[in-house]
């Protein structure tokens, strides 16, 4: 018959530190263990003179000579033996850190650890519409909208545009002058796709801020899944980290779709979000605040501005619905 393994313990055996009295003790892992006595019983050179300093001189052992050097060394305990102790850590009933925000914690560096896992495992959530925020990437537009492109007509197509604001140190012709050597010759203008020398008239009498630059036109099928996804980031490149993608039919007019932004924001909603960063989780953050700190938002990650109540079960994230376009007057290549 096999004989019954004991559970773990750490097994000491002839402790004689200071005035402990030569006496053997077992004491079991993985709970909780209390000791008391009277005033020097030896309760600290049992917890910290023979237990700690044994577990840690077995834990810096460990290290290579080079780094050996830079801990304090600590001396061996009086004891015939010790099994079983797993490497230890010691908070003593002082506080050498002169500060009300001092804990435990801070005392065993457990939260610079815990605020680098918080960002990575941590999930955010729009305080206005509790709706999940997140990241529109271009593999992520790409599986939206080619899901719902299998319930539209084979002669949908998409067109990616991206905003350029205007910049007042250069002319209308200078500007759109660049645009075309960058090698976009079309723009949206009203929900009409012109050509930069056919837009020119209106666009001095418009005189709008910003220009919606036509990234690509294609159809949402399998084989222009690398074109999509390569002009999706080329528009978040150029701009500035936010596109605008619109469906549409040759034979109808197009319908605004989608509104993606490649910070993280909640879906249906122009508000954006900063990603959360280790200083985020910080007793005192080291960085700057971000607008919706700055502008008295309650949480620090989110815009003050309201997100609209959808008015029905949206069928999939960062959808916006938009007025009907004209179509366009110049077939674009």
């Amino acid at each position: 018959m096999s004989k019954k393994s004991s559970p773990p313990a750490i097994r000491l055996r002839g402790v004689r530190h200071n005035n402990l009295k030569n006496f053997d003790l077992d004491l079991p892992l993985n709970q909780l263990i209390v000791i008391t006595g009277l005033s020097g019983s030896g309760k600290s050179s049992l917890a910290f003179d023979t237990l700690f300093a044994e577990g840690q001189r077995r834990y810096i052992e460990t290290f290579s000579p080079y780094a050996r050097q830079f801990f304090d060394r600590m001396d061996k305990p009086q004891v015939d033996s010790i099994d079983g102790i797993p490497p230890a850590i010691a908070i003593e009933q002082r506080n050498s850190v002169k500060s009300t925000r001092s804990t435990v914690g801070t005392m065993t560096e457990i939260c610079d650890y815990m605020k680098l896992l918080w960002p990575q495992v941590s999930r955010l959530f729009c305080k206005q519409c509790g709706r999940p925020v997140r990241k529109d990437s271009p593999q992520h537009i790409w599986e939206s909208i080619a899901a719902a492109a299998l319930d539209r007509s084979p002669n949908q197509e998409v067109l990616i545009t991206f905003d350029v604001p205007l910049s007042e140190k250069l002319s209308l012709d200078e500007s759109l002058a660049l645009i075309s050597k960058q090698g976009y010759p079309r723009l949206l203008l009203n929900d009409e796709i012109l050509r930069l020398e056919d837009a020119t008239p209106r666009l001095r009498k418009l005189n709008p801020g910003t220009l919606t630059i036509l990234q690509d036109r294609l159809k949402p099928s399998a084989n222009h899944r690398a074109r999509f996804v390569e002009a999706c980031e080329q528009a978040y490149h150029f701009g500035k980290g936010k596109l605008v993608i619109h469906e549409f039919f040759p034979s109808q007019p197009s319908t605004l779709n989608h509104s993606a932004t490649a910070s993280t924001a909640p879906p249906a909603t122009s508000n954006t979000a900063s990603r959360p960063l280790p200083c985020s989780a910080s007793i005192t953050p080291s960085a700057p605040a971000p607008p919706a700190a700055a502008s008295g938002a309650s949480s620090p990650l989110i815009t003050t501005s309201r997100c609209p109540t959808p008015p029905k079960p949206w069928p999939r994230a960062s959808c916006v619905r938009g007025k009907p376009a004209r179509a366009p007057s110049a077939s674009p290549t």
